[in-house]
């Protein structure tokens, strides 16, 4: 049991392709002597790791103990993750991601059951439990929101509702260690295979080739008993794989190639008897339509931890909201990868100065701002508490900074340096490393933080130990905007490019209520002749919030430099903190001809 995070994989035999993050949080583990310890689990299945509540990194040994790691042992386990990192990459440009598959009303995906020699499922009958599961309309057994089915079709507003033929169970010989060997998927396509061979007498494989190129599109199997990623050792890491490229080479069923599959396990969380919820489900069959993770897919830390979309994607740590039962809407990008959103016609725009009511993402809502760089935008969603969204952290107005432009972006596959991948490049041909937010100082699609908007490391805590960095999960809550910490409220947001220039259009009092934003968005204007102080509140405003010092810039006298005077105090910086009372803001104005120019403004905060 000690080598589980230690000892390279049997490469020749499993590499991964895709991955389902770790579980968030603590979770309560009991040791042989009955002691409980809170661990953490940190990863996906390339490379993995426990830490304890402090952030130490533990191994456990042969009696079956989590104790303290040592560095060789950490150093050991990155060389491990490395080489498994290195030959997913190259699995992934020999299996491309398939195009068009979701899309459709009459589309069947095969679901398998399996047990393994010493290990039952719990359900008294997993056949309906996990038909339910999948497809039943308003499921809602052990908490549920909604199936897998539901979860498709109202993401794509029924274009695309799918449904899931259930098999089995069937019982493979081994015993669910052995499958899952010493990186938790080192055996598993063998327990697949077998449960496929199981039930070929019961299923006509050839009716799972959708689109007709002779090879199996999807397998989802449910394996019984838990799984890796939510703690519990000597189980197999749910993943996305495709048996093109095992050993088994005599993979044909009724005349059709095994292709792609995905896994998850039968319960959650360590003890107890509780039925997965439906994000794993979610996230791994979002590979299989063509959705790449989101999440810092490299935990080597060559180029940095990357922030990413967190909770508000269910291609991120979103598959676990509300313990895996309601995985969040996909985001306005996601819909544009999948086929159901035109990337022409999927973006409002901030055209005119005023006032802006914004609704929930899952009415296709949602508005952009360009910048500078051709390709680099900043894209502006409403995430409420309605639906798919009621298991998130917190609601409000979400900015995601995306990069889809020309400009290079380091990654590394393994521990070689990829310097010819482009922004563009990691979107358009993502399945090649599947690493769109793996460079931790340029992340190519993450939300901006509204309590910290230039933080790339927002949300993550530094622990000396090893310099291991650990997410937050409590940070989420102030992410969407608007937000108060430590009795400042962000309320306000102008986008800044990678570049470093500033976006024309300043968003500010921004609200959420009732599943809806309201903002205010000064854009610049063909009318506006003369210089004045950007007001967006008509001089009424919040005590707390941040008031932007900002200029609406004219074309009838050009601005060389401006000094900001706040109640004839001098500020240096870009805004101020409104306490309660009466205010006045004054800009000092250096116009381009040499005359000077002082513009005020009175504002109430309450």
């Amino acid at each position: 049991m000690r080598k589980i995070f230690m000892i390279l994989a049997a490469l020749c035999c499993f590499t991964l392709a895709q991955a389902v993050p770790a579980r968030p949080g603590l979770i309560r583990h009991t040791q042989p002597d009955g002691s409980v310890i809170m661990i953490r689990m940190n990863g996906d299945e390339y490379c993995h790791w426990v830490t304890d509540a402090s952030g130490n990194v533990l191994e456990m040994d042969s009696d079956g103990y989590y104790r303290p790691a040592t560095q060789a042992q950490i150093d050991a386990r990155r060389a491990a993750g490395r080489i498994r990192r290195a030959a997913a990459d190259k699995v992934r440009r020999l299996s491309p991601a398939k195009a068009g598959i979701a899309s459709g009303k009459d589309k069947h995906f095969l679901v398998i059951l399996l047990s393994f020699d010493g290990t039952d499922f719990s359900v008294s009958d997993p056949q309906t439990a996990f038909t339910n599961l999948m497809n039943e309309t308003g499921y809602s057994a052990n908490g549920g929101t909604g199936s897998v089915r539901d979860y498709y079709s109202d993401n794509s507003h029924e274009n695309f509702v799918p449904t899931f033929d259930v098999a089995g169970p069937y019982q493979v010989p081994g015993t669910a260690s052995y499958y899952a060997g010493s990186s938790g998927t080192e055996n598993a396509e063998i327990a697949f295979y077998e449960a496929c061979q199981q039930a070929n007498s019961d299923v006509d494989f050839s009716d799972y080739d959708l689109d007709g190129d002779e090879v199996v599109d999807m397998v989802f199997f449910y394996y019984a008993g838990y799984n890796q990623a939510e703690g519990a050792a000597n189980t197999i890491w749910p993943h996305q794989y495709s048996f093109q490229w095992t050993s088994y080479k005599d993979n044909t069923f009724d005349g059709k190639k095994l292709g792609s599959y995905a896994c998850s396990s039968e319960l959650t969380g360590t003890s107890g008897t509780t039925m997965c919820g439906i994000g794993t489900a979610c996230h791994e069959f979002g590979h299989a339509m063509g959705l790449p993770d989101f999440y810092d897919t490299d935990y080597e830390k060559q180029n940095g931890l990357s922030a990413g979309m967190f909770s508000f994607s269910t291609m991120d740590s979103g598959s676990y909201n509300n313990d895996g039962r309601t995985p969040p809407y996909f985001t306005i990008e996601e819909r544009i990868m999948l086929g159901w959103i035109d990337a022409s016609d999927a973006f409002m725009e901030f055209s005119t100065s005023g006032s802006y009511t914004i609704g929930t993402v899952d009415g296709n809502i949602a508005y952009k701002t360009p910048t500078d760089q051709d390709g680099e935008y900043f894209v502006y969603e409403c995430r409420g508490s309605n639906g798919w969204d009621a298991g998130l952290p917190s609601h409000g107005l979400i900015v995601t900074h995306v990069d889809k432009s020309s400009r290079i972006v380091t990654i590394y596959s393994g521990s070689t340096e990829i310097t010819n991948q482009t922004a563009a490049q990691l979107w358009s041909n993502w399945s090649r490393y599947n690493a769109i937010n793996e460079n931790g100082s340029h992340p190519c699609c993450y939300v901006v933080p509204a309590a910290d908007q230039s933080n790339l490391m927002f949300g993550y805590k530094y622990y000396s130990q090893y310099q291991r960095y650990l997410f937050r999960n409590s940070y989420n809550v102030l992410i969407p905007f608007p937000t108060t910490c430590e009795n400042v409220t962000y309320n306000s947001f102008t986008a800044v490019s990678w570049n470093g220039v500033s976006s024309d259009v300043r968003i500010s009092n921004i609200s959420y209520s009732n599943n809806q934003v309201t903002l205010y968005a000064t854009v610049p204007s063909s009318t506006l002749h003369y210089n004045a102080i950007a007001n967006p509140g008509n001089g009424v405003y919040t005590a707390g919030s941040i008031f932007a010092l900002e200029l609406e810039e004219g074309d009838a006298q050009p601005v060389a430099s401006v000094a900001w005077y706040f109640d004839d105090e001098p500020v240096s910086g870009s805004s101020v903190i409104l306490t309660a009372g009466t205010h006045v803001v004054e800009a000092h104005l250096t116009l381009q001809s040499g005359e000077t120019k002082i513009l005020e403004l009175s504002l109430v905060a309450q």
